[in-house]
């Protein structure tokens, strides 16, 4: 089965992401997103709307967009290190906390507690989706941008 890419993401021209498409886009199992969803409505930042007695999930476009800096969209390159720059170049709207873990000095176990117990207290914005942890690119590098401007 095809799965959806940020390019046609970008490219379309509706108001609404369905759920699939976002999990396709985050590369997680639709079923686990809804599940999340449905317990969390905000868990990206944005209320994601339920329709309909079988809680079709609609994730308003712009807000997606927003909300995973596809505005500032760039080409891919895998990671071998994780440094803030690698993590610059990526084209994946999220990183695991693997990969976050380097930049911030953590163990990717402690960002995972606290992105599930309380994601306050990180200096970036995370979701979780049953066992998985994301935590969206572009807000994350700025985030780590903005620390570094402060610290200075």
């Amino acid at each position: 089965m095809k799965k959806y890419t940020i390019a046609e993401a970008l490219a379309s021209h509706e108001a609404f992401y369905t759920n699939k498409q976002v999990a396709d886009l985050l590369n997680c199992d639709a079923q686990a997103l809804k599940k999340s969803i449905l317990e969390n409505p905000y868990a990206f930042g944005f209320r994601v709307l339920a329709k309909g007695k079988n809680k079709m999930l609609m994730y308003p476009k712009q807000d997606f967009i927003t909300a995973f800096g596809l505005n500032e969209y760039k080409t891919e390159l895998r990671p071998c290190n994780t440094s803030l720059d690698t993590i610059k170049s990526l084209k994946t709207l999220c990183i695991t906390p693997e990969q976050a873990s380097s930049v911030v000095h953590m163990s990717p176990s402690d960002i995972r507690l606290y992105a599930k117990y309380n994601p306050s207290l990180l200096p970036f914005p995370v979701f979780v989706l049953g066992k998985r942890t994301k935590i969206p690119r572009i807000p994350f590098i700025t985030a780590m941008e903005n620390k570094k401007t402060i610290a200075a």
